[in-house]
């Protein structure tokens, strides 16, 4: 029965909308076509173009917290193709969750009498629309660095670093390993927490109020830098110093940290979906 639930839910939710990923297709070779603009003067002295890492670090490099002073000409900057990233993904998935509450899919519920079949099948059908809307990112990546330069590289380029963001940069001495840490586990999980979190709020409201409190929610991480804010998981500049003693993130924290509150969404969407009573209402 289960299978039969996410087949219905993948076909249904992910399959049928797949046009909606072609905006963060677009999105991402824009970006890589901005990279290479502002940093051609970079690649044009050593003849050769970023990798799919840098590319990605570009992408979701995010930014520092940001630091209100009175006296500061500072001002506070949205950096918005991460932004983008993170608020298409709410676009994506939109409010198939309700309108599967008042459909087909309530139906396939009320025969089976079965609210944690009917749950968990909608929580799998979250984390493979995620997984599937990154895959396309990264893909895009790849695709971008095909078609223009006839190869796929992640090859890094540490002079170019240097030039770009300065001698003794933060990102120059990063392993390879760690940064596709960064721009890959990180982001996919803060994904799959936002999506659990869009998908429980489906219960009591529609698309449009669900991606104000996205929005709002992204705007919120990108000011603060707080631990406990999640979004600043997928931020890899939250990981190093700004020079002023700024609370760095750490890796194994946040992993554990996304873990936890993604099972916490799991078991909360479960219960309130049982408070509902939503089965005695469509009988």
């Amino acid at each position: 029965m289960i299978f039969k639930f996410i087949s219905y839910d993948i076909k249904e939710g992910t399959i049928k909308y797949l046009g909606k990923f072609f905006i963060v297709i677009v999105l991402t070779i824009i970006s890589c076509i901005i990279l290479d603009k502002k940093t051609e003067f970079v690649t044009d002295i050593f003849n050769q173009h970023w990798g799919f890492a840098e590319s990605c670090l570009d992408i979701f490099s995010g930014r520092y917290p940001f630091k209100f002073e009175w006296d500061s000409v500072e001002r506070f900057e949205l950096p918005f193709t991460w932004f983008l990233i993170f608020f298409f993904l709410a676009y994506c998935i939109g409010d198939y969750l309700n309108k599967d509450m008042h459909g087909f899919g309530m139906q396939m519920m009320v025969h089976s009498r079965k609210y944690s079949t009917w749950w968990i099948s909608k929580c799998i059908w979250s984390i493979f629309t995620t997984v599937l809307y990154f895959a396309f990112i990264y893909a895009s990546v790849l695709g971008y660095s095909w078609v223009k330069y006839g190869e796929i590289s992640n090859e890094r380029h540490y002079l170019m670093y240097e030039m770009r963001f300065g001698s003794g940069n933060k990102f120059q001495n990063i392993t390879t390993e760690r940064l596709m840490f960064l721009i890959i586990l990180m982001p996919v999980m803060v994904g799959i927490l936002q999506t659990l979190l869009q998908i429980i709020m489906s219960m009591f409201f529609d698309a449009t109020k669900n991606m104000t409190v996205i929005g709002g929610i992204l705007i919120i991480s990108c000011y603060y830098g707080n631990p406990f804010l999640p979004h600043g998981y997928a931020m890899v500049y939250r990981y190093f110093s700004d020079g002023s003693g700024t609370k760095v993130l750490e890796e194994a924290f946040g992993i554990k940290y996304l873990a936890i509150l993604i099972f916490i969404l799991f078991i909360v969407g479960y219960f309130i979906l049982r408070r509902k009573d939503i089965l005695e209402k469509n009988n």
